[in-house]
């Protein structure tokens, strides 16, 4: 809004903003929300922290119907914020939301990155391409904006409740004990103002509050409120790790220096250090840079810096611009957009989970912003978290679903944190005549210009090789040799959509997987074609009309056709996925969860034409497929929602590694979760792999 848009009250009285408004001080270039009107008393899920992961987390509710509210101590007074980077699996994410377009409209591709040591380049790395995606390099995007796409498009405002001072917070145990807030609305003046865009000291004592205080209550607690959080400290929950004593400040502003801009509309992040100092930065889009520096951070600091309620002073204009200078001679800051100081935390919460509350984003983990990642791996949290919560409230699942976030995410957070902190410290030491210059020098730029090498390094940065171990009946066990196993991503490939008006048209099997709910892979690995197409013969629906018993039973006397196998392996398929779709429920019934299941025939070796079908089109195969089920396993199957989809690339098949062969293994299954993982697998009629998925099935539902 502009200026003429805020409310100013009467001379005497406190100067507020009306409800829902946003009030601009332009000498700060910021933004203030007010929303403390018509808070609710009951709600399924509470958030607190309205940064990227308390959004993602909302978003994911939101689209499946999960009733929500996000509450928020801080009235947001700049609109600017860190996080600047969304690699390839946030953007996956954000596709399954239905943000994406959106998301690369606003940002600029990111091609790779380079290391600068006393104005010469000492690594230049060009990311490789990510495959099995349609995302191939990350995206430059300030926080900021991603926030606003969030809220835009799925939250709206007005779920969003802030400020409000957190009172008391009460967290059950056990499921049916819940938990609640108890909130106060701040008093939006100038004070707040200045102290929340300059950190400036509060008087008298506190920041006004105003009303009286009032209690909401839900089922389930999610803090979201970084890494301060106030939650993780009344749950007790210790947060283990070290604070480096480094302070990195932040900014977004115009420049004129020697660094390289864009790159053909894309363009690159630098590090460059010397013996001065280092900073980071990047080219957004227009003449805006994103700019990150380091200074000591004060002994009498490192104490404060997760105090909730610490906020330094940012540097000036000119203190920014001589920071800059002294790594790159000759810079001419022009304008600063926006600046912050945050402190280089390396640590990670103990547990994820305390009762009926969890921590999510940089309250349950916080790195150094090595690979930018720190954002991703906040939003991959609310996305391994927000489907289970809404199974849990709305889809009846056992909560002990909920177990599975902290066994899956935990361990990864641990991880990144060791290999950030590692690597930073290293980047700080890059200094003439030092062993970590040599290595970066003579042994990492080297062993980046491999393609393999490349490829394995683009994939860790890009996050789509994070994978979650067997260590919960939600991920099975490897149950097809030599294929992606359960808990690995499922890769995206090209498929031909076969569809009643046309033959079929191409799609990509991540559209398919950007829903809400759990997808079962059901694959056929076809012979050649012969004279007159198999798929005329094999589909016949009366060639296997025989009670369903009698249907699998091995037929060692007259060995049934290549024909009638296919067939059999296509019904015994689409069973088991009408056998899971009744225990997880129909997708078309069930926005929070549900099953829905995919038919993919596949050729046994490298791309194929579309296949004719006498009599009719191709979707004639799935509609006999459907009688044939019917005829077997009675009228259930047509609740089943089901594609049928042609391999035209042979890209399913290779990039989920099936050893399909025709005759040998004709079939598998892969049954995929709504975040994109598998969950189980097994080859057609195997009965330990079947077995496995029921017990699963049967512990969640």
């Amino acid at each position: 809004m502009k200026d003429s848009d805020s409310q100013a009250s009467t001379e005497g009285e406190t100067e507020r903003v009306v409800p829902y408004g946003r009030f601009n001080v332009s000498e700060y270039r910021t933004l203030a929300y007010f929303n403390v009107d018509e808070v609710p008393a009951t709600t399924d899920v509470i958030i607190i922290g309205a940064g990227p992961a308390g959004l993602a987390l909302a978003a994911e509710l939101s689209v499946r119907g999960v009733d929500f509210l996000v509450i928020d101590r801080c009235p947001r007074v700049i609109p600017f914020s860190r996080g600047v980077t969304v690699h390839t699996k946030t953007q996956e994410i954000l596709e399954r939301l239905g943000v994406i377009d959106e998301v690369r409209s606003r940002g600029v591709e990111v091609l790779g990155e380079r290391l600068f040591v006393e104005g010469s380049c000492a690594v230049d790395w060009t990311f490789s391409r990510v495959e099995g995606s349609q995302y191939r390099h990350p995206v430059a995007l300030p926080q900021n904006d991603l926030e606003d796409i969030l809220i835009e498009h799925i939250i709206g405002i007005e779920r969003i409740k802030r400020p409000f001072w957190i009172h008391d917070i009460k967290v059950g145990k056990q499921p049916h004990e819940g938990v609640s807030v108890t909130i106060q609305p701040y008093d939006l003046t100038e004070e707040l103002i200045e102290h929340c865009a300059h950190g400036t000291p509060v008087t008298g004592g506190g920041l006004p509050l105003i009303r009286e205080p009032t209690t909401v209550r839900g089922k389930f607690l999610i803090a979201c409120d970084g890494a301060a959080s106030r939650v993780r400290k009344e749950l007790g929950i210790p947060f283990e790790g070290k604070t480096l004593p480094f302070q990195f400040i932040d900014a977004d502003v115009s420049v004129n220096w020697g660094v390289p801009g864009d790159i053909d509309g894309a363009t690159r992040w630098n590090f460059i250090t010397t013996s001065t100092g280092i900073v980071c930065c990047i080219r957004l889009k227009g003449s805006r840079w994103r700019v990150i520096t380091v200074r000591p951070l004060a002994l009498a600091e490192e104490q404060n810096v997760l105090d909730n309620l610490w906020n330094p002073q940012s540097p000036s204009f000119e203190q920014l611009e001589e920071l800059l200078d002294d790594v790159v001679p000759g810079t001419e800051l022009l304008e600063v957009q926006w600046r912050d100081i945050f402190p280089l935390v390396s640590r990670c919460a103990s547990t994820f989970r305390r009762g009926n509350a969890f921590l999510v984003g940089d309250a349950a983990h916080c790195s150094p912003p090595l690979g930018y990642q720190g954002m991703n791996a906040a939003i991959q949290d609310a996305a391994n978290l927000g489907w289970k919560l809404a199974l849990c409230v709305r889809g009846g699942a056992s909560s002990s679903i909920l177990e599975t976030y902290d066994t899956e995410r935990r361990p990864l957070a641990e991880n990144l944190i060791a290999n950030t902190s590692r690597g930073y410290q290293a980047m700080l030491k890059a200094k003439p005549n030092t062993w970590a210059l040599w290595f970066f020098t003579n042994v990492l730029g080297p062993l980046i210009r491999p393609a393999y090498m490349n490829e394995q390094l683009t994939k860790a940065l890009a996050m789509t090789d994070i994978s979650y171990p067997s260590s919960n009946m939600l991920v099975g066990r490897p149950m097809i040799y030599g294929s992606l196993r359960p808990g690995q991503r499922v890769p995206d490939a090209l498929l031909g959509l076969v569809k009643e008006t046309e033959n079929v048209r191409p799609v990509r099997l991540h559209r398919f997987l950007a829903s809400n709910h759990f997808t079962m892979i059901l694959t056929v690995c076809i012979p050649t074609m012969g004279e007159g197409g198999w798929i005329s013969q094999c589909c016949d629906p009366a060639a296997c009309l025989e009670p369903f018993e009698e249907l699998l039973a091995p037929q060692e006397a007259n060995p049934p056709s290549t024909e009638t196998r296919l067939g059999r392996t296509m019904v015994m398929l689409v069973s088991l996925a009408v056998r899971a779709m009744q225990k997880i429920g129909c997708a078309t019934d069930s926005p929070w969860g549900g099953l829905r299941a995919l038919l993919v025939l596949s050729p046994p070796g490298k791309a194929s034409l579309t296949p004719s079908v006498e009599g009719g089109s191709l979707r004639r195969v799935l509609d006999q497929i459907k009688q044939k089920c019917s005829a077997t396993i009675g009228r259930s199957v047509d609740a089943l929602p089901l594609d049928l989809v042609w391999d035209m690339e042979v890209q399913l098949k290779g990039r989920l590694k099936l050893p399909l062969t025709g005759l040998a293994y004709p079939g598998a299954w892969i049954l995929c979760r709504p975040d994109g993982y598998i969950s189980h697998n097994g080859l057609a009629n195997d009965q330990v792999a079947e077995q496995h998925l029921w017990l699963s099935l049967d512990t969640y539902f």
